[in-house]
C-alpha cells in the first residue's frame, strides 16, 4: 500500500523524462545528446537515439567545440566548473532536482542539489 501511495511522488524528483522532452524539442537530428559525469541510460528509450556518455573533461569539450548542436544532462556543479572552462557559449534548457538520501541533508533541511539540461544551441549571451 505504501509503494501505491509514495512511489509516484518520487517522480518528482526523477529528472530523465522532464529533461528527454525539453531535448527532444530542441534538438536536430544531428546533434549529439547525452550526459557527463553522470548516468541516465533511460534517456535511450526516451528519445529513441544513440546517446554519449561522457566522464572525462576532454570528452565533453571536444563535443563543444565540434561545432555540433550539443545536449547534456550534467550536475549544476560540474556546470559551474565547465563553463569556467570552455570559452563556448551554452544555456542552461532547464534545471531539475534530484533526491540523494543522506541523513545530515536531511537533518540540515540542506537545499536537493539539481540536475541541468545544458546546450551550446542558440542563445545570445555566453555561458550562463
Amino acid at each position: 500500500m505504501f509503494a501505491l501511495w509514495a512511489l509516484p511522488d518520487f517522480e518528482r524528483f526523477k529528472p530523465v523524462r522532464t529533461l528527454c522532452e525539453v531535448i527532444a524539442s530542441e534538438a536536430g537530428p544531428d546533434a549529439l545528446v547525452g550526459y557527463y559525469r553522470t548516468a541516465y541510460p533511460s534517456m535511450v528509450f526516451y528519445l529513441g537515439r544513440p546517446i554519449f556518455e561522457y566522464y572525462h573533461q576532454n570528452e565533453i569539450e571536444t563535443a563543444l567545440f565540434s561545432g555540433k548542436e550539443v545536449f547534456c544532462v550534467m550536475t549544476e556543479g560540474e556546470y559551474d566548473a565547465l563553463k569556467a572552462r570552455v570559452p563556448v557559449q551554452t544555456r542552461v534548457l532547464a534545471s531539475h532536482p534530484i533526491f540523494q538520501v543522506k541523513l545530515n541533508s536531511i537533518l540540515d533541511r540542506v537545499e536537493l542539489p539539481h540536475v541541468v539540461l545544458i546546450s551550446n544551441k542558440g542563445g545570445t549571451s555566453g555561458s550562463q
